[in-house]
Order: structure tokens, then C-alpha cells, then sequence
């Protein structure tokens, strides 16, 4: 084989194995860029999906038990990074499995949205019914301030009886408003049987039992009243007491309206908080794992690889400079004995590269010598014969 034909497929060999080397090199650093690509961006946008939906649960909760429009407003912020955040994570998802959590997720999500949206609306209402309510409840209070006890006779020989019978009324009118405002704030909106007060009654019931105070204490008053303008007073008291009582009654009914569908929005919320941790995070996991895996077998790869081709480039480096020296060497030592006189030195000539026929004209030219030097000799023999 020719050398330089030699040193090509050697070259080209090295090439090759610093090419493969480069490949799964390349592999490696493209699998370190998937995961900062795509799994690092797959679970931050997960991160700020679940942090934003369990923010909506509070504002949700905080607008529900105060009305307060800043809840509100941070409830609607945090629905609306949910849908920015989680658009996100589904660009870069692949498999079927994900597309099939991510259809669970989409479904609660949606259902909790319309949850939220009824108990912002319920919320609204109550809020307007309560205000509705404190109106009549005043309205009636003031009748009774200024329409009867302002007009009462201290000659009057039922004055205390009256006195008395309002006094429970008023007193009634009252508890049955601080009941109502303990069953709907301070209990935190919970169901009647999560606010029991002295182990038996509700808050709501405690509502009820004053409304029925109410009625009893002014049926005794009205059995008192005799004159037109007490008459026409409690006619008025009736009016605003009727409204005030039907007031309360619906904003019970809203706060327990408001209270479902707030329940109902932390269960779906809850549910798809359960999905992001034990499906979609799991598998990014396994996305991890997986590519982890291929990089530790892509590094062991290129570690065989290099050992290979460290050692070939040893060996075919070693074959070279051997199929090179030798043949000079040999030729070296071929001179050096020619130069002293010997000419019937044999030279090795191995044909097939340039070294061979380089050896293969240092012997003619051995050989070409050697006989002119015996046609020399031959001739100055001759000479010296005639000579003589």
C-alpha cells in the first residue's frame, strides 16, 4: 500500500472516530439544552399555575366573606395568569398521556371557573340584600324610636307593659341581626352545623328563634296599643319589619348559594392541584429520567470511543512509522556497506509503495555498480598484463 495512501486512511480513520466522538458529544449537550429548553420551562409554568390557582381560592374566599372589589380584582388576576401560565406548559408537552391530563385539568379548571364566577355574582347580591336589610332594620328600629316611644303618655296606665313588650322587641330586632352577621362572617360562612353555638343552636337558628321574639313581644304591644296613631305607627313597623325579614331570609339563602359554589370551586381546584402533582409533574419526572439516562449512556459511549480511538490513532501511528523507518533503515545500512566496498549486500525490497521502488533503484543501482566495478577490475587486470 502506498504511504501516502496510508497516511490518507489513517488520517481518515482518526477522522472518523473524532467524528463520532463529536456526535454523541453534540447528543449529550442537546440533551442538557431539552432540559433547559423544555423541562425547566415545562415545571416553572406548572409552578406558577399551581400558585396562581390556590391565590384565586384565597381572593375567592376573602371576596366571598367581605366583598371587598380588591379581592375581586385579585381573584380575576389570578384566573387570568392560570390561563397565561398553563397555555405555556401545553405548547411543550408531546405525549399522549400528557394531552390526556391536560384535558382532566382543562375540564376542572373550567368548571371551577364558572363555580367562582356564580359565587362572585351570588356575593354581589348578598351584599346588596345585606344593605337592604340594615335599611329596614333601621327604618323599623327609628319607627319605634320616634313614631311610638317619642309619643308615649306618662299617664298612660299600660305604660310599662308597653314599655316592656317594645323593650324585647327592639331587643330581639337586634340579636337576630348580630346572629345573622355571625352566621355569615364570623363563622367564615361554614354550614349550620359547623356553627353551633352552646353546643345545640346555630347562629341561624338563633336568627329565627329572635324573628319569632320579635312577633310575640310586638302581638303583646299590639294588644296594648289603643289610639289610631300607635295603630298607624305599628302599621308602618309592620311594612319595614315584613321587608327587613325577608331580606335576612335572602341573604341566608345567597351566602349558602355563595358558600356551594365557593365549595365546589375549591373542589375542582383541589382536584386539579392533584393532577398537576401527581400526573403532569410525574411526568416531567420521568421526561428527566429518561434524558438522564440517554446522557449517562451517551457519555459512556463517547468514553469507549475515545479509549478506541486513542489507542487506534497509538496503533496506526505505531504501523506507520514502523512501515516507514524499516525499509529506510535497512536501506541505511545498505549504503553504509556499499560505501565500504560491499557490494553483494542484500537489500529487501518490498514492492507496493514508494519505499519499495525506492529500495528497488537502490538495488539496481547496487547492482549496476557492482558490475561496472567488475568490468574495472577486469580491466585493469588486462592493463597490467600488457604492461608486463
Amino acid at each position: 500500500m502506498k504511504i501516502r495512501t496510508k497516511l490518507i486512511l489513517s488520517y481518515t480513520i482518526i477522522a472518523l472516530l473524532v467524528a463520532i466522538i463529536g456526535f454523541f458529544g453534540l447528543k449529550n449537550a442537546q440533551v442538557v439544552s431539552d432540559l433547559r429548553m423544555v423541562e425547566l420551562p415545562m415545571e416553572q409554568n406548572l409552578r406558577e399555575v399551581e400558585v396562581s390557582i390556590w391565590e384565586a381560592i384565597h381572593a375567592a374566599n376573602a371576596f366571598r366573606l367581605t366583598g371587598d372589589p380588591k379581592y375581586e380584582d385579585l381573584y380575576y388576576k389570578q384566573i387570568s395568569d392560570v390561563d397565561e401560565f398553563f397555555p405555556k406548559y401545553v405548547s411543550l408537552t408531546t405525549t399522549s398521556e400528557e394531552k390526556v391530563f391536560i384535558e382532566k385539568f382543562n375540564k376542572l379548571w373550567n368548571d371551577g371557573k364558572v363555580a367562582g364566577e356564580k359565587m362572585i355574582g351570588l356575593t354581589k347580591e348578598q351584599e346588596k340584600s345585606e344593605g337592604e336589610l340594615f335599611f329596614y332594620i333601621d327604618k323599623a328600629d327609628d319607627i319605634i324610636d320616634f313614631n311610638i316611644q317619642a309619643k308615649w303618655s306618662r299617664n298612660d296606665p299600660n305604660i310599662l307593659a308597653k314599655e316592656m313588650a317594645i323593650r324585647e322587641v327592639e331587643i330581639s330586632i337586634w340579636e337576630s341581626i348580630h346572629a345573622a352577621i355571625q352566621y355569615i362572617s364570623l363563622s367564615g360562612g361554614k354550614s349550620t352545623e359547623k356553627t353551633v353555638v352552646g353546643g345545640e343552636e346555630t347562629f341561624k337558628d338563633i336568627m329565627y328563634r329572635q324573628f319569632a321574639d320579635v312577633e310575640e313581644f310586638l302581638l303583646k304591644y299590639k294588644s296594648l296599643a289603643k289610639t289610631s296613631w300607635e295603630k298607624e305607627a305599628i302599621a308602618k313597623f309592620d311594612d319595614f319589619w315584613e321587608d327587613a325579614v325577608l331580606s335576612s331570609h335572602k341573604v341566608i339563602e345567597l351566602s349558602e348559594q355563595s358558600e356551594k359554589q365557593f365549595n365546589l370551586l375549591y373542589e375542582m381546584v383541589d382536584q386539579a392541584d392533584d393532577i398537576i402533582d401527581f400526573n403532569m409533574q410525574k411526568q416531567i419526572q420521568e421526561r428527566i429520567d429518561k434524558e438522564n439516562e440517554e446522557a449517562r449512556t451517551t457519555v459512556l459511549i463517547s468514553i469507549i470511543i475515545t479509549v478506541i480511538g486513542f489507542i487506534s490513532a497509538l496503533t496506526l501511528g505505531f504501523y506507520i512509522s514502523r512501515s516507514i523507518s524499516n525499509p529506510i533503515t535497512n536501506l541505511r545500512d545498505a549504503a553504509i556497506e556499499i560505501s565500504h566496498g560491499n557490494m553483494d549486500v542484500k537489500i529487501v525490497v518490498r514492492p507496493g509503495n514508494e519505499i519499495g521502488e525506492l529500495a528497488g533503484a537502490f538495488d539496481n543501482m547496487r547492482t549496476s555498480l557492482k558490475i561496472m566495478m567488475e568490468k574495472y577490475d577486469t580491466n585493469s587486470e588486462e592493463k597490467s598484463v600488457e604492461t608486463r
